[in-house]
């Protein structure tokens, strides 16, 4: 009998799957990056870009704090803005939604569509927190 062969049948011998998977390259899926706005009325302050698959279709997010927009506290003591979030789908017309800018972590969550962005980490995608704990 051969040395991997058992009551007639053939087997393959184990191998780590992990090892022969080192060279693949992985497609991403969502990204965010944050920067400072240079010229305007919002002169020096953040702004917050991120992307993500949604239903299979691209959407584009660009995050800026409204001009008037003051810092606050939540009920957690974390310091929170009011943002304006202008939503670009790939297909489909575009609009406006507001948005929670919090400035010690440097995230932007979006209630209305559970999107949270994290350009610290590069993600833009489903929050796991439900809409009423926002």
């Amino acid at each position: 009998m051969a040395k991997f062969q058992r009551g007639g049948f053939a087997k393959a011998p184990y191998s780590n799957n992990r090892s022969n998977n080192t060279n693949r390259t992985y497609k991403k899926r969502s990204g965010a990056t944050i920067g400072v706005t240079r010229n305007g009325d919002n002169q020096g302050k953040p702004y917050v870009t991120g992307w993500c698959l949604i239903n299979k279709q691209l959407v584009k997010f660009l995050c800026t704090p409204y001009k008037k927009t003051g810092d606050h506290k939540n009920g957690k003591g974390e310091t929170i803005e009011n943002w304006m979030v202008k939503v670009q789908p790939s297909l489909g017309a575009g609009y406006i939604t507001s948005g929670i800018y919090y400035q010690g972590s440097r995230k932007v969550r979006i209630p209305s569509m559970n999107i949270v962005i994290n350009p610290s980490v590069r993600f833009c995608g489903k929050s796991q927190r439900p809409k009423s704990q926002y």
